[in-house]
């Protein structure tokens, strides 16, 4: 008993010396039969300012939500499996899409 003891403690210690101290906790709890699912919860934040200063060079930049008519534009960029219909319907539900501009072009968005 003695021993396996210390292969357990042994193996404990190599895993949180090598591995992801989560990922090897959550999976000693699974040898015991108790799963744990991580969920990931994130609350994003957007600046209080209306104007944001990106530094130098970057004067024609803004962050802006894209509309409807910004859509055709994100649904034709290649490689895109989505279409254009499939954002408008999320925009419509409420959902929002959060996007950089350089003038009128979109150069990022979420």
């Amino acid at each position: 008993m003695k021993n396996s003891f210390y292969t357990i403690i042994q193996e404990v210690k190599n895993r949180f010396k090598y591995r992801r101290v989560l990922h090897s906790f959550l999976e000693i709890l699974t040898r015991f039969g108790i799963q744990v699912t991580p969920y990931y919860v994130y609350q994003e934040n957007l600046p209080r300012s209306d104007s944001i200063n990106f530094g130098h060079g970057f004067e024609n930049y803004k962050i802006v939500f894209l509309e409807i008519e910004d859509m055709k534009i994100i649904g034709h960029i290649e490689g895109r499996k989505v279409r254009e219909q499939v954002f408008c319907n999320r925009l419509k539900a409420g959902n929002k899409c959060l996007a950089v501009k350089k003038g009128e072009k979109i150069v990022a968005y979420t």
